[in-house]
């Protein structure tokens, strides 16, 4: 059961819209290049050797009901919105670390997540931006927090429950001073939390910026379940174009 609490200036429900291929299209490509722009962010700014130089982080982008558009291994929104208590604005975005808060959706206190809503200038949520990146050390009891002989996750360092490191567009400084506390590399860490921020907030500015211009309501028609719709469509007339034999 979702315990988080959305709020939503604007409560009115986005009309069903028919999305032609074409656009499908252009919509596929334009969220795909946004989720190419959030890897490009982050490489560029982050400290973290695991991050900058072997790319061991993961951007998704979901629609207002956090399923996954964009991303490669599924959408953890939905065990987020369960395991958080509080609510959520515009301009919040969350920070979390602990397997266990958001269904194992990152797998050791090493990988942080950053998650950001993202509203409509109308008030009304339209998706999800999120990027998760593997921290070179969370104050674990060895460097680089990965001690092979481990037996409970808090020898692994520091783990983060889901907590608004921005609150309506403001940094929460003492929040993320007392995260960095644990940290061996703390202002490096800083420099990663606000890359993320960056890499999330180049998606949300994308997404803004396309529904100005094509409407919001259309993010949901870039589903899976739509796309496995066309597909269905182009294999039915490659039948019928291919000759028999």
């Amino acid at each position: 059961m979702q315990k988080a609490r959305i709020v939503e200036t604007n409560k009115t429900p986005f009309k069903p819209v028919e999305v032609d291929p074409i656009t499908l299209d252009i919509l596929e490509s334009a969220l795909r290049n946004a989720r190419y722009e959030m890897d490009a962010v982050l490489f560029r700014t982050a400290m973290s050797p695991g991050i900058r130089e072997q790319h061991d982080e993961f951007p998704l982008i979901a629609d207002r009901k956090g399923r996954m558009v964009v991303g490669q291994f599924g959408s953890f929104i939905g065990g987020f919105l369960r395991a958080y208590s509080g609510d959520i604005e515009a301009g919040d975005i969350f920070l979390v670390s602990d397997p266990y808060k958001c269904e194992g959706a990152i797998s050791h206190a090493n990988d942080w997540l950053i998650l950001l809503p993202v509203f409509y200038k109308d008030g009304r949520l339209v998706g999800w931006g999120a990027m998760f990146g593997h921290m070179t050390d969370v104050g674990g009891k060895v460097p680089g927090s990965l001690p092979t002989d481990a037996t409970t996750i808090f020898e692994e360092g520091i783990t983060v429950p889901p907590v608004k490191i921005y609150k309506k567009g403001v940094l929460q400084d003492d929040i993320l001073t007392l995260v960095l506390q644990s940290d061996l590399t703390g202002n490096s860490r800083r420099i990663d939390r606000l890359a993320e921020h960056d890499a999330d907030s180049s998606f949300n500015l994308d997404a803004v910026g396309g529904a100005v211009g094509i409407g919001p309501y259309h993010l949901d028609g870039v589903r899976p379940g739509n796309r496995v719709e066309r597909a269905r469509a182009d294999e039915g007339l490659l039948l019928r174009i291919i000759p028999r034999g």
